[in-house]
């Protein structure tokens, strides 16, 4: 019964408590001046103060830096490497002092100099929320004290007073739609005199020479929360309405804000701002702009944490704050109040939710002492009823219907499940229905596979898998049974079945099951299948067991309660244990919650002649120059815990020497990826193969220059590259997946020439996809398997030397 009372103790000691704090800074020992009760609040709960903004350094026109050249913006230079290397500018932050170019700047021939630079060919995403990981049109180096790439966070803003020819900086805030900043109600002040300013698109705050401008917007109007209480912060949020919208850009984009009631606990967020990195005098303003990823503390843990500083142990956290940090050194500080926080959002990683705004903090980046936040998800409410009386549209900061359906969707769910399984006789999981409904291009589930299940399809007769029925001519049993994966309809067998009388029924197959022609050793194509041929390919299906290498990675998944795999990327066979792949695609992975399966065909079904096998990896081993910005060195290995067995249908791929070199060759691709690029393609449950042309390193490079990577981009050693024809290629889902090319003196064996690692789009005229170059690359596989006592004879061809 305490607790149900613990509200009237607090308000009964509510003035003991405030009395004592009074006396403590009161007293004469301790303070020069006597404050008034505000002051002596806002040196518990925050730092008010204001900070000049830096006036922008230009650079000086015409800045000699040898002879005939002059310091210019780099987007204002011509020079062949000074714009964009391997797709990404990398910006030194640490660049050498005495160069007398600022580190945005390049000390460009006066001939190659631009009056204008060239359009940034960037995409505009159309929502709100998504972070830009690797910068617009750079990414730095060199960055030690946190700060963010360029562009980084595009809903980030300044707010600032012009004070005669200064600009005083006063705090942070944030886009939620073109003409609306959302901020801290204490940062306003009630004596504000000077008219508001609020900057967006800005990074660095002594330079105007990043690639794309900021852009600066006077406040008309400012909607202080009505139950804002400047004595205890309490609903502590801001409306500024804009004179004019931001025009929206790569560097200026809404945020999203959560839903309400959304809970962030326990998960790892970024708060962005120019504050003070040290409470205090000692503390210094930032010029570019940085990031703290913090942990969001739950509401109850805060309120205890809190009690044991000097706020007292009767101080009860109002319902209309969050907590973020507790983590020593890293915090949001003096200046940074009406910055975000950012949380990725549960369904989306990519994308991010507003779930708090900097307020206040007992000093900053003490361990255990969590910052304060307003709880936007609390106050959207109130956000929702301002903007709607003022005619303002909620869609900038809202993700997608289907937040609004939030509540519906387990009825949605229901009958969706019961629809689908009225009309099809393939039983499908929660995780396929949702993704018909919602189409991503994150991981996709594997399809819960389809076993059979003695259907009746006559008097005495049932649906079998063709290689368990001994009637004449249900199957023939030379490798050469032909199946139309067309065939099929509500009132017949599937494609893998016959209809077969009972009494004929086999518990196992009576012939083995092996393809036309068998080898030994790797690189081996099955060109006509294992057990059966396929018809009726129109999509790019392979034969089963036409590329016995080819593996899928899956990752363990929970979902309701009940455990999926979940498919993240393909891989190769290159021995028992080892599987070669993407570095990318196991850049998140762990390895007790991974899988390799070898042997698959078709994803929603069992039925296959020769099952498929699943093994657990024990070791993933990424390379350690892979670089995730530019991509190059793309390239990992997954150790299994327990080996494959050899089968018709699980073999290994052979690797080429490191000299191998693949142009003109005509190659195949495989994978279970999207058939095109964007959210409506599906993905196919059959592995399909595309073939295609690889293309020489340098016609490769001319080629992407002609894409927005631009004219300057430089194709690492680590890539090759392969197809530039329409409609074939790689895609979303095939990565790690393998590019395998003919033995050029021996063209029923292949080696793994390439892994699929990246492409702009997929499938357009004259854009090869890029792979990892595995003849590069092979020297680091054969060093890292050497060090686990892994041979090389599984995946190397034998030399016949003449005498």
């Amino acid at each position: 019964m305490y607790f149900h009372y613990l509200p009237k103790i607090m308000s009964a000691q509510l003035t003991i408590t405030v009395v004592c704090l009074l006396g403590f800074f009161f007293n004469p020992v301790r303070t020069q001046s006597i404050p008034n009760v505000d002051a002596l609040l806002g040196r518990i709960f925050d730092d008010n103060s204001t900070e000049l903004m830096p006036e922008p350094r230009v650079g000086t026109p015409a800045k000699i830096c040898g002879f005939g050249k002059e310091c210019v913006a780099r987007s204002l230079c011509n020079e062949n490497g000074t714009v964009n290397i391997y797709g990404i500018n990398m910006l030194n932050l640490r660049i050498d002092g005495s160069s007398p170019c600022a580190y945005l700047e390049s000390c460009c021939d006066v001939n190659n100099k631009l009056q204008d630079p060239k359009p940034l060919d960037m995409p505009l995403r159309n929502a709100c929320g998504y972070r830009n990981f690797n910068g617009v049109a750079f990414k730095i180096a060199g960055a030690k004290n946190n700060e963010a790439e360029f562009a980084e966070f595009p809903w980030m803003v300044a707010l600032y007073a012009n004070a005669g020819n200064q600009k005083v900086f006063k705090c942070g805030g944030s886009i939620i739609a073109p003409n609306v900043v959302l901020t801290a109600a204490h940062c306003l002040s009630d004596k504000q005199i000077a008219p508001l300013m609020v900057r967006a698109g800005e990074w660095d705050l002594e330079t105007s020479l990043e690639p794309l401008i900021h852009q600066d917007a006077r406040v008309s109007e400012i909607i202080v929360h009505e139950s804002f209480s400047r004595s205890t912060i309490f609903n502590d949020i801001a409306l500024l309405i804009l004179e004019k919208p931001f025009t929206l850009a790569p560097n200026v984009q809404p945020i999203c804000l959560p839903e309400a009631g959304t809970i962030f606990d326990n998960k790892r967020c970024f708060a962005t701002g120019w504050g003070q990195d040290k409470f205090g005098k000692h503390g210094v303003y930032q010029h570019i702009l940085k990031k703290i990823d913090l942990p969001v503390v739950p509401h109850a843990k805060c309120q205890t944490q809190l009690r044991l500083t000097r706020l007292s142990r009767y101080f009860q956290l109002d319902n209309s704050f969050m907590c973020a940090g507790g983590e020593l050194g890293k915090d949001t500080c003096t200046g940074d109040g009406g910055s975000p926080l950012s949380c990725p959002d549960p369904n989306n990683p990519e994308r991010y939710l507003q779930a708090g705004v900097v307020s206040w903090g007992i000093e900053c980046g003490v361990e255990n002492i969590p910052g304060v936040y307003a709880n936007v998800a609390h106050l959207r409410e109130w956000i929702i009823e301002k903007l709607v009386a003022k005619g303002i549209d909620t869609k900038f900061f809202t993700t997608t219907l289907c937040r609004k359906m939030n509540r519906n969707i387990t009825v949605i769910v229901i009958y969706l499940l019961s629809l689908s399984l009225t009309k099809t006789t393939q039983a499908q999981s929660i995780n396929d229905l949702l993704s018909k409904i919602f189409t991503s291009s994150t991981p996709q589930p594997q399809p819960q596979p389809d076993v059979g299940g003695g259907k009746a399809c006559g008097v005495k007769k049932e649906c079998v898998e063709r290689f368990l029925c001994d009637e004449d001519g249900a199957v023939v049993r030379n490798g050469e049974t032909i199946i139309d994966i067309r065939f099929g309809d509500e009132n017949s067998c599937n494609y893998l079945e016959v209809c077969c009388s009972t009494e004929e029924k086999l518990t196992q197959p009576n012939v083995p099951i092996k393809p036309a022609e068998t080898h030994t050793g790797c690189g081996y194509r099955n060109p006509s299948g294992v057990g059966f041929r396929i018809t009726g390919d129109k999509d790019g299906e392979s034969q089963f067991g036409e590329f016995p290498w080819m593996a899928a990675i899956l990752s363990e998944e929970v979902f309701g309660g009940e455990t999926f795999n979940v498919y993240v990327c393909g891989g190769s066979i290159i021995a028992p244990n080892v599987v070669l792949t993407a570095a990318h695609c196991a850049q998140n992975a762990q390895p007790h919650l991974s899988i390799v399966r070898a042997g698959e065909w078709d994803t929603n079904t069992k039925q296959e002649v020769l099952p498929h096998q699943d093994a657990r990896v024990k070791e993933i081993i990424r390379h350690e120059n892979y670089n995730k910005g530019a991509l190059y060195n793309d390239v990992a290995l997954f150790i299994l815990a327990t080996p494959f067995t050899w089968a018709e249908n699980v073999r290994p791929i052979c690797l080429p020497e490191p000299d191998a070199n693949f142009d003109y060759s005509h190659c195949f691709v495989t994978g279970w990826g999207k058939t095109k690029f964007g959210k409506e393609p599906d993905y196919p449950i059959i592995l399909k193969k595309i073939e295609l042309p690889t293309v020489p390193h340098d016609v490769c490079q001319a080629n992407l220059r002609k894409t927005r990577l631009g004219r300057f981009f430089q194709l690492h050693h680590s890539f090759m590259c392969a197809g530039g024809e329409e409609g074939k290629d790689a895609c979303i889902g095939d990565g790690g997946s393998p590019l395998v090319c003919p033995d050029p003196n021996n063209p029923k064996r292949y080696y793994q020439a390439g892994i699929v690692a990246w492409g702009i789009g997929c499938g357009a005229i004259n854009v090869p996809g890029v792979y990892a170059n595995v003849a590069y690359l092979r020297n680091w596989i054969n060093t890292n398997l050497a060090a686990r006592d892994i041979g090389f004879q599984h995946f190397t061809v034998e030399k016949l030397f003449v005498i």
